[in-house]
């Protein structure tokens, strides 16, 4: 074997905590847990006694072993510990200034955090009231598409407006034009030779808006061609039966309808 691997740093074996594995066997600092006053105390870090005991006893024995004497012995001594003591004396008072200045910062921030919180219940609450009129309005309207579903308006208020969930591209599209045709599906006398149709009406009634912009028209209040429905002159109509749009062109003219491009 190389000898390089058998030296004492490739060793299989041993325990971490020395050398530059020093301090990986202790405990990972749990900043989670406690009170705010607590784990900012544990963030900056927890002074060690002995190590001001040691500061303080290495400057005060190297000013000893470097002053001249002066005055006898206790006089050396007390001229030597003079300035060590007023830095430990420092230190401390320094320790202390900053304790208090984290528990008055926690102490702030807790009394913001809990302000915060419960502003925010209550505008939750607010919303959640606001949310809920809304969709029983949603639901008592024929016009909405969530007429006679409650459940399924206040469900889509409440991912939209209390925890900002807006549908993928499409989706919501598509569920409208499906809620839309099986309305249509269920009418009196339609069947399922009637499915085409229905579908294309459906489609129709959620892209008016766009297919109007899109072509600068306007469409009839009714845009279907069906019996018993009161066209305008000039408005655009959509024949579901043959997919296709035609233009009304008033009761005086040779020709009632006529063909018309529309781009969908």
């Amino acid at each position: 074997m190389n000898r390089i691997l058998k030296r004492p740093m490739f060793r299989i074996g041993g325990s971490a905590g020395t050398g530059i594995t020093s301090g990986l066997n202790q405990p990972r600092a749990q900043y989670a847990n406690g009170s705010t006053k607590e784990r900012l105390l544990q963030a900056i870090g927890q002074p060690s006694n002995n190590r001001n005991l040691g500061q303080f006893l290495t400057t005060f024995g190297l000013d000893l072993l470097s002053r001249p004497p002066q005055g006898g012995f206790f006089s050396t001594v007390a001229q030597a510990a003079k300035a060590p003591t007023e830095q430990l004396f420092s230190d401390l008072d320094a320790r202390r200034n900053l304790e208090r200045q984290v528990a008055l910062t926690a102490e702030q921030s807790d009394i913001e955090f809990g302000r915060e919180k419960e502003l925010a219940e209550i505008n939750r609450k607010d919303k959640r009231e606001a949310i809920e009129k809304k969709a029983r309005v949603m639901s008592q309207t024929k016009t909405s598409p969530f007429f006679g579903d409650y459940e399924g308006a206040l469900n889509q208020l409440v991912d939209r407006d209390l925890y900002g969930v807006l549908p993928a591209p499409g989706e919501e599209r598509a569920k409208q034009i499906q809620k839309d045709y099986e309305f249509g599906m269920s009418e009196p006398g339609v069947t399922l030779d009637d499915s085409s149709v229905v579908r294309r009406k459906a489609t129709l009634l959620y892209d008016r808006n766009t297919i109007e912009k899109d072509n600068d028209i306007k469409l009839g209040v009714n845009p279907f061609i069906v019996s018993g429905n009161q066209y305008e002159a000039g408005k655009i109509y959509y024949n579901a039966e043959l997919d296709k749009f035609v233009i009304y062109n008033g009761p005086e003219a040779d020709v009632l309808f006529e063909d018309i491009e529309v781009k969908r």
